[in-house]
């Protein structure tokens, strides 16, 4: 049960975590979704690496395959969202709170 409710907590913590927003002087809204886009790219090409596939399933319980994808998914989750910020700010945007 203790697991169960830090995979919870986790989960909630990856998905619903705040809105960042970000900011640079003299972007237009133009520029500001060109580089959105590519550092989303970038995120989403590096999460991938970091959380690898679930693995050879075939020898494991429902409950560990259940348990593997949803390790992977938090780990893409927190991957993706810490390179975007990284992509981001080496663009020169600095987080508005």
């Amino acid at each position: 049960m203790k697991r169960f409710a830090m995979i919870v907590l986790l989960l909630t913590m990856v998905c619903c975590g705040g809105k960042v927003n970000l900011t640079r002087p003299g972007t237009t809204q133009e520029e500001f979704y060109r580089d959105l886009w590519e550092c989303k790219k970038y995120a989403n090409q590096m999460a991938a690496m970091m959380s690898g596939p679930v693995g050879n399933v075939s020898n494991m319980g429902i409950g560990s395959v259940i348990g593997s994808g949803i390790g992977s998914g938090i780990i893409y989750g927190a991957e993706y969202n810490m390179r975007l910020m990284e992509c981001m700010k080496a663009k020169g945007y600095t987080e508005v709170k």
